[in-house]
């Protein structure tokens, strides 16, 4: 209000949008399902980039505006404690098409970090261990297309990533810089395991090292379209099995309309679009890795006694409390066991490495050997 006026509301996208695109002459980025300009987060983030100098102090309100009132209304207001000070979610398991356990009432699975998880302490005497599956939907690609070159890096105990980075950039491992490792992250996940065109691959790419330059201020430089095709068909000849991997995918659902995966969830889709077959070739994936931890998850439930147990699952990792004097000893000898014991896949027993953190709060977690 003080950059703008007394009567400007930032919560009132109408406002905003007044500001940016009749009184500014900004042009939109992104455009909202009712074809109206957006004005969420990332498109601030992305309209910033063009912005004078004169004009930083107030993109720089209004991104952390909507950054905190998002943190307000979605993660902190909702928040009903029981009478010894507990937060209680609800899981579901029915809810998402794979499998995953879906948390509502409130939603604990997408809380960012920060503020937000420095709320989440343990109990006197406790301590939180988490322990999450490491990179385990690309270790499962990998077994399921027998992909010598993740294999092999797995195996060694190497970074995935640094490989896809080499090949994309045609550059030597040792010469990899961050900006490159990221957008071959966000690469690999997006084009590769999600099957995205890369029109929204860049887009994501672009999303996310503009949050980071704000944060840090460093280098934003992203592929344009035509090289990110170039770089699919590029990764795909060099792994041929995950080509064949996508196209029995979508054989499959243009033969069947549904796909099984390997522990023999079945997911079927009533319309045979593209859109489908992007959701059905990771379905397999991300369906083993929920049951690989559904699997922990009820082992654990048994092995950890009272007073210690698991306090929440996200995702690929699994979040417990631990009485202080014998968090180590049980994280070391039952948690650590019971997450990584061998699963069958393919014919082969595969083990799926966690790694460990440890804290007093969920927010401040420090990665343990």
């Amino acid at each position: 209000q003080a950059c703008v006026g007394d009567d400007f509301n930032p919560n009132s996208d109408a406002q905003v949008r007044d500001l940016l695109f009749k009184q500014c002459g900004f042009s939109p980025v992104m455009f909202t399902k009712s074809r109206q300009p957006s004005v969420d987060f990332d498109s601030l983030i992305q309209i910033s980039e063009l912005a004078t100098d004169d004009l930083e102090p107030l993109f720089t309100l209004l991104i952390e505006q909507r950054r905190l009132s998002k943190l307000l209304s979605t993660y902190l207001k909702e928040f009903i404690l029981d009478s010894n000070g507990r937060l209680h979610t609800q899981y579901t398991l029915h809810v998402t098409p794979t499998g995953r356990l879906s948390s509502r009432r409130p939603n604990l699975q997408n809380i960012p970090d920060g503020l937000a998880k420095d709320l989440f302490v343990s109990a006197p005497g406790f301590v939180f261990k988490e322990r999450d599956y490491s990179q385990i939907e690309l270790r499962i690609l990998a077994e399921i297309t027998q992909d010598e070159t993740w294999l092999r890096a797995f195996a060694a105990g190497e970074d995935v990533h640094e490989y896809t980075t080499a090949d994309l950039f045609s550059v030597k491992r040792e010469n990899v810089e961050k900006w490159q490792r990221d957008f071959a992250k966000t690469f690999t996940y997006g084009a590769i395991l999600y099957g995205g065109k890369a029109k929204t691959v860049r887009r994501q790419a672009l999303n996310r090292a503009l949050r980071a330059r704000r944060k840090t201020g460093s280098v934003v430089v992203i592929p344009p379209v035509g090289e990110i095709e170039k770089c699919q068909t590029e990764f795909f000849k060099k792994h041929p099995g995950i080509f064949a991997y996508q196209e029995g995918i979508r054989q499959e659902i243009a033969r069947n309309g549904s796909v099984r995966s390997d522990s023999g969830r079945l997911r079927i889709f009533l319309i045979r679009s593209d859109s489908a077959q992007r959701a059905g070739y990771n379905f397999p994936i991300q369906e083993f890795a929920s049951h690989v931890i559904r699997r922990a998850m009820v082992r654990l439930h048994t092995a950890l006694e009272e007073p210690n147990g698991m306090n929440l699952q996200v995702h690929d990792s699994l979040l417990s409390e631990l009485e202080e004097g014998k968090a180590e000893e049980l994280d070391a000898e039952v948690i650590k066991p019971i997450m990584e014991d061998p699963i069958m896949i393919r014919g082969r027993m595969v083990t799926f490495p966690t790694d460990a953190k440890g804290g007093y709060s969920w927010g401040s977690l420090k990665k343990v050997a």
